[in-house]
């Protein structure tokens, strides 16, 4: 346990995670910052699928009128995580959270950014994988030249992305819907 214990200095603070189903660090962070979350938050990762948990926060800061955007690589290099993060993009999406698929290529960065104040930047996806499996390592802070930097990559980010279509979503194919809905009870596996 000592091992994930946060490390501080001055307005930075270093969170470490080792494989865990109880003591997950990076995952309560982001559990803390979205419910503290007062105007905007961002998110950019190469794998989306958040828990249950973590879905209901990051609804009820959109329901609260909080600016929730997520970007993800259009097709990343894992299509079963592809395939298992869409199955829950529609209720997301009806709930005010806005996805963004970045086009280029397959996305790498992970940046979380609350309310252009705090961010968290590391080795940590938005996964149970992550959260559970890995030995992850995030530098969370507040220092304003970061901020700025990373308001500046998010909106070049956002520049080379198309926005999820809950009508198209709508319209996928039946097979699709399978696919997502057989793969649901493996989801903590990735």
């Amino acid at each position: 346990l000592a091992f994930t214990q946060a490390v501080r200095f001055e307005d930075f603070e270093i969170l470490r995670d080792v494989p865990s189903l109880i003591h997950q660090p990076v995952r309560k962070k982001f559990m803390e910052l979205i419910t503290k979350a007062q105007k905007e938050i961002f998110i950019e990762t190469p794998y989306f699928l958040p828990g249950s948990l973590l879905r209901k926060a990051l609804i009820e800061a959109s329901l609260r009128g909080v600016k929730v955007n997520v970007i993800i690589p259009k097709k990343s290099d894992v299509g079963v995580m592809d395939l298992l993060s869409n199955r829950y993009f529609g209720e997301l999406s009806q709930h005010g959270v806005r996805i963004f698929y970045y086009l280029p290529q397959n996305l790498h960065a992970k940046l979380f950014l609350v309310d252009r104040d705090c961010f968290v930047m590391g080795s940590a996806n938005f996964d149970y994988r992550s959260f559970r499996y890995q030995h992850e390592i995030c530098l969370v802070g507040t220092e304003k030249i970061i901020v700025r930097q990373i308001v500046k990559h998010i909106h070049e980010s956002l520049a080379e992305c198309e926005e999820f279509s809950f009508h198209e979503w709508l319209q996928r194919p039946l097979i699709q819907r399978l696919f997502e809905r057989m793969l649901v009870p493996f989801r903590h596996l990735f």
